[in-house]
C-alpha cells in the first residue's frame, strides 16, 4: 500500500524547476484557458503537450524552462501538493497524520494536503507555508466551482 505523505508545518519544499511535474494534466479555470490561449487543448481544459525524450510535456516548455514559470496555473504553483476532501480518507479508510495541516473555507467541508515524495524539491528550503497553499487551493476551488455553478 502507498503511504501517503500530508503535509505538516515542518514539511519543506522549493521548488528545482527540474520539470518533473511538467508532464501532468493540470485542470485549468477558465480564467487560465484565456489566459493562455493557444497553448490549451480546451477539450481536457488542461495545457497542449508535445513528446520531448520519449514523455508527454506541457508545450510551454522551452528546453527546460517553463516559459510562463511566474504566471503559470495553479495547480502547477502548488504541486507538488494536492488538496482532498477530508471525507474521502475517512470512506477510504485512511489514517490521517495528526500533523496534517487542514484547509478550511467557510460553509465546505475540510480539505487535508498530500504531497509527491518524490519531488526532488521536498525537504529542502524553508518549511512551505501552509497559508500560501490554503489561499491558492481555495482560489482554484472557487474558480472551478464558479464554472460549475454557470452550468
Amino acid at each position: 500500500m502507498v503511504e501517503l505523505k500530508f503535509l505538516t508545518h515542518s514539511t519543506k519544499f522549493r521548488c528545482r524547476r527540474c520539470t518533473r511535474c511538467c508532464s501532468l494534466d493540470v485542470m485549468l479555470s477558465d480564467q487560465e484557458i484565456g489566459r493562455l490561449g493557444a497553448a490549451v487543448d480546451r477539450r481536457w481544459r488542461t495545457t497542449r503537450k508535445s513528446s520531448r525524450n520519449g514523455r508527454m510535456v506541457c508545450s510551454l516548455l522551452d528546453g527546460d524552462c517553463c516559459t510562463i514559470y511566474d504566471k503559470r496555473p495553479i495547480l502547477c504553483r502548488v504541486f507538488p501538493f494536492i488538496a482532498i476532501p477530508e471525507s474521502e480518507f475517512a470512506e477510504a479508510g485512511i489514517g490521517v497524520d495528526p500533523d496534517a495541516v487542514k484547509i478550511t473555507r467557510a460553509g465546505t467541508e475540510a480539505y487535508l494536503i498530500i504531497y509527491d515524495s518524490d519531488c526532488p524539491g521536498i525537504g529542502e528550503g524553508d518549511p512551505t507555508d501552509p497559508g500560501a497553499i490554503q489561499e491558492l487551493t481555495i482560489r482554484h476551488l472557487r474558480e472551478m466551482s464558479h464554472r460549475i455553478d454557470r452550468r
